[in-house]
Formats: structure tokens, sequence, C-alpha cells
């Protein structure tokens, strides 16, 4: 229905694709240079909305079942892609792509539970309810870090700004007019 809904994710010398909502839904690099594809995997079960998020090689798809898959250098013929983790957490659908900071997984699911993960095994460090409002596709904006604090926004222009960790230290929050971009931070400056 979806088909590709989310972006591409560049890794070395490789552009990473994962097609979802698709059977079985794969993950595929392509050469950078040539477009031609390197290899293609079966990525497992679970969908993905969000951008796959890549961290030493593991690629981290964040859903209400979240996966981290090893990334393969190359594939042989007998090459099976095994989840290094499967967890499942609550909240529906994530839109917004995911952070991975210091050995942790920050993620927002479409109606605003914010969860982190550990990203050694998928267990489950805390969630918060950010209490962003009452529509349930609120959360569009990808999770962003910068400097030394995670921004979190949605679609009444509400933005958290949280103090990274393994608990929940909400520093600010500030608002703006409604927005589903992501947020970009160039020098001192939000765009």
């Amino acid at each position: 229905e979806h088909g590709y809904a989310s972006s591409p994710a560049i890794y070395k010398s490789l552009v990473i694709v994962a097609g979802d909502n698709l059977e079985p839904s794969y993950l595929t690099a392509l050469d950078r240079r040539s477009g031609e594809t390197v290899w293609q995997v079966p990525r497992g079960s679970g969908g993905s909305y969000a951008t796959p998020v890549i961290e030493n090689g593991i690629a981290y798809f964040i859903e209400t079942l979240s996966t981290a898959v090893k990334l393969p250098q190359t594939v042989t013929d007998n090459f099976e892609t095994k989840p290094l983790w499967q967890a499942k957490i609550k909240g529906s659908r994530h839109y917004a792509s995911s952070v991975v900071h210091n050995g942790l997984i920050y993620a927002a699911s479409r109606e605003g539970k914010f969860s982190v993960l550990d990203a050694d095994d998928g267990k489950l460090v805390y969630q918060q309810a950010m209490g962003f409002g009452s529509d349930i596709n609120s959360v569009y904006p990808s999770v962003t870090l910068a400097g030394n604090y995670i921004f979190i926004g949605c679609t009444e222009g509400i933005t958290a700004v949280i103090k990274p960790g393994r608990e929940y230290n909400e520093i600010a929050r500030n608002r703006l007019e409604g927005y589903r971009s992501s947020p970009v931070f160039i020098g001192k400056r939000l765009y």
C-alpha cells in the first residue's frame, strides 16, 4: 500500500533502502556511484515507516516490533539475515526516525509515546507519554540530536528538549506553528 515509506540511508559506499509493506520485506544495498544492486536480503518480520538508523554496521528499525539487523559487507549464497534482536514497544506506528546515541535508541510513536531502548539488546530503558495533544498522528518529525540534547516535535508545534540518558529529563518545551518536517540544526540555528 505504501511501499517505500522510509528514506534511503547512506552507509560507507552503499545506499541502504528498506522496502516495507511488501511481502517479504527487503533490505537492499545499492552502490552509491553506479546505482547497481550490491546485495538484497529479506529483512524479516515487522514493517517500518521511519528511515533505518545505522550505527556501527547495525541497522535499527524502530516500530511496535523493533528490529536490529547486522549489515553484511557482501552476501554469499548461504547468507541469512537474522535479527540481532527484536523487541515489542508500546505505541503505534513510528513515522519519526529515531536516534542512536551512546548505546541508547531514542524513538517516538505517532501518538507521542517516547521510548528509549538499549541498542545492545532492544530492552526498554523507559517510556514517557509526551502529552502533545489528542491527535493520534501528531509525531511526524524525526527525533533529532543536536549538541547535548534530544529534540522531539509534533504537528501542534510543540518541541520537547530532553537530556539524553537512562532517565527521562525534560529540559524545556518550545512552541512554534505546527510542523511535520524534521528539524535541521546548523550552527546555533534551528530550521
